[in-house]
């Protein structure tokens, strides 16, 4: 979901998610504001929590595959 409604022509050419509010609407945008979300899992953020067990992976299964690096 866009944030932003356009309702310029360019706007709609570079976001084209949403259809353009009408011109006779009088209305020039649309805007939502979502609020900032952060997961976090054992006080850790989730990137970290998929970063280092998919890095450790990597090492442990490299060899077994034989993957070059």
């Amino acid at each position: 979901m866009s944030p932003t409604i356009p309702a310029r022509l360019l706007d709609q050419l570079l976001n084209p998610t949403e259809a353009p509010l009408p011109a006779e609407s009088g209305l020039r945008s649309i805007a939502v504001t979502y609020p900032r979300r952060e997961i976090r899992v054992l006080g850790w953020d989730w990137l970290g929590l998929y970063f280092l067990p998919s890095f450790g992976f990597r090492l442990a299964l490299r060899r077994p595959f034989g993957v070059v690096i």
